[in-house]
């Protein structure tokens, strides 16, 4: 019947990703929801087409997020790199602490009530939202301006700058994570650590940075002041565990 739906296969949450996902040309939306409740259940599915998301989740699906992908270009005069911050911390690569000593920072900046707030166990947590990224590159390798921000041997902040195989916008340089412990003193340290990533990333010839910020999430003005634009939407959901339509086989990448 030939290819109905393309992505690119990964994970989040524990779960298979479809990321990327495209309704292919000449074919219907209502056949892509069909293939993907077939296929893929009980996957993520991220797609940037509006129109597919809402099909999914008439047929079902569960809207995890919504989000606004935005990239900044990496030269110099771009944006702001405020520094003082930057020596009221010292910074360190994720392997100098343990997990244990990581994760009250990032649980402190997503607080109840926060649109990025996850509930769970602190190992989960870890597993889900940190360890992939940083230790087993499930977006990609990490560029050398990741790093832990600490006060006084306490971690109050991170950035985690992923380097996705696909092509800008959607990929290249990455904001996988940036955080501060909304109780320290280091104010600012967000927008100094993707400051000192843009400079970073601009020395070692990458053009652009991208990342994705949640619908209702107020950092978005922190990253229009830093030069980063809107370029598109993104929605990811959570596909039917169970299938109401027959199986039918798939190959890597794509829906048939």
């Amino acid at each position: 019947s030939g290819t109905v739906l393309s992505f690119v296969e990964g994970t989040r949450g524990g779960r298979q990703l479809a990321d990327l996902a495209e309704v292919i040309p000449g074919r219907s939306i209502d056949d892509a929801v069909r293939a993907a409740a077939a296929q893929c259940p009980g996957w993520c599915l991220s797609t940037n087409d509006e129109q597919l998301a809402i099909a999914l989740r008439s047929a079902g699906a569960n809207l995890i997020r919504h989000v606004h992908l935005m990239v900044a270009p990496t030269e110099p005069g771009s944006h702001d790199n405020p520094t003082d911050v930057l020596e009221s911390v010292t910074l360190h690569q994720f392997a100098d602490f343990e997990w244990a000593d990581i994760i009250p920072s990032w649980k402190a900046a997503y607080p109840v009530g926060h649109p990025d707030h996850l509930a769970g166990t602190d190992s989960d947590l870890v597993d889900i939202e940190l360890r992939p990224y940083v230790e087993t590159a499930a977006l990609g390798p990490v560029h050398r301006s990741t790093t832990l921000a600490a006060v006084e041997g306490r971690v109050v902040g991170a950035i985690v700058i992923s380097l996705r195989p696909e092509s800008a916008p959607f990929g290249g340089p990455w904001i996988t994570e940036v955080w501060r412990d909304p109780g320290s003193p280091a104010r600012g340290l967000g927008a100094a650590l993707i400051g000192r990533a843009l400079t970073m990333l601009h020395v070692d010839g990458f053009g652009t940075l991208g990342l994705a910020v949640t619908d209702a999430n107020p950092a978005r003005s922190i990253y229009e002041h830093l030069g980063f634009v809107h370029t598109s939407e993104s929605w990811t959901l959570m596909l039917p565990d169970e299938p109401d339509v027959p199986y039918v086989t798939a190959g890597f990448g794509q829906l048939q």
